[in-house]
């Protein structure tokens, strides 16, 4: 299983990612939890105060931005990207389809091939940017 993580600027411009090996076993869904939670981490790490985070999964949005029952296999990583949340002056979430961010699912299936992690900052490998082109923005990181 893999993650990948894109922060874009107000442009929609890469300006750093991370591609991340887990080495646990999780099904789709606490898979796209736990993309949530590193991505506010690597945002928070990378300096970054004010954020919009997207996914392509709606349970996962939902359990971030409504009081629904949570689904107790991902309650834990909710919890946690919910306490990070806290510590951004201004962090929303979105839903975009999984063709609107085909570097997060690039970065991703690299990541399964790692024995951790990589990150990019500023420069950004031919394969991502080669991956840029093909996506459809529906919104943006910052």
């Amino acid at each position: 299983m893999g993650i990948g993580v894109v922060i874009r600027d107000h442009l929609g411009l890469v300006r750093a990612a991370l591609s991340m090996k887990i080495p646990a076993l999780l099904g789709p869904l606490e898979i796209k939890a736990k993309a949530m939670e590193e991505g506010m981490r690597f945002a928070w790490d990378q300096g970054i105060s004010t954020a919009i985070f997207e996914g392509d999964s709606m349970v996962v949005y939902n359990s971030l931005t409504s009081s629904v029952t949570l689904p107790s296999s991902i309650c834990n990583l909710i919890s946690s990207s919910l306490l990070q949340a806290t510590r951004f002056s201004e962090c929303m979430f979105s839903v975009v389809p999984r063709s609107g961010n085909k570097v997060a699912h690039g970065l991703a299936q690299h990541g399964k091939n790692l024995s951790s992690s990589l990150t990019w900052i500023g420069d950004i490998p031919p394969f991502i940017e080669q991956l840029m082109s093909h996506d459809v923005l529906f919104s943006s990181s910052s």
